[in-house]
Parts: C-alpha cells; structure tokens; sequence
C-alpha cells in the first residue's frame, strides 16, 4: 500500500510540474522565441539531472554510468534517441501555442 501511494504522489507531482511547465511557457512565447525557451528549459532540466546525479554520488557512492563499452553505447544511443523525440515534441508544440495563442 505504501508503494502504491508513493507512486501516485510521483504521477501527482510530474502532472502539476507540466501543467504548470505549460503555463509559463506560454506566458514565456510572448517575450522569447520558440527555440529560446526550448534551450533554457533544457538547460534548467540538464542542471537539476546534474546535481541530483552528484549528490547520489557523494552520499550513496552510486556508479552513474554502466561499466561495459557496450551497455555506455547502449546508454548514449537510447538517451540520445529520447533527447530528439522530446526536443521534436516539445518544438512543435511551442510552435502550436505561437500559432494559436488565444487557444483553438
């Protein structure tokens, strides 16, 4: 059961940080371009991802990557492959609010 609450707390939170992602993006496409907000949104994500990483790190003495070539290749391809879907994704639906900022 406990399991089962903490799961649903993380969906909670990952829909609230979107919704509200959402929100001020396109509060956001009123004084930047669609690839300006793109950039610093990612720069933000790529900073938190850093620092959670390093704080696992020193307090855990967690391994961050994989120790064979294989599985660093494997690692690099898929996140790599994850990164253009969501920079595509997350494109064009800058571009939709920029189109359409009153809504449909």
């Amino acid at each position: 059961m406990k399991s089962n609450f903490k799961s649903i707390l993380f969906l909670l939170c990952a829909a609230m940080i979107w919704g509200f992602a959402f929100v001020a993006q396109d509060a956001a496409s009123e004084h930047l371009g669609n690839f300006s907000i793109n950039g610093l949104r990612s720069i933000i994500a790529f900073i938190s991802i850093m620092i959670i990483l390093l704080i696992k790190k020193i307090t855990k003495k967690v391994k961050i990557f994989p120790e064979s070539k294989q599985d660093r290749k494997v690692l690099w391809f898929v996140s790599a492959l994850c990164g253009i879907c969501f920079a595509v994704a997350y494109n064009l639906q800058q571009k939709g609010l920029a189109m359409y900022p009153d809504g449909v």
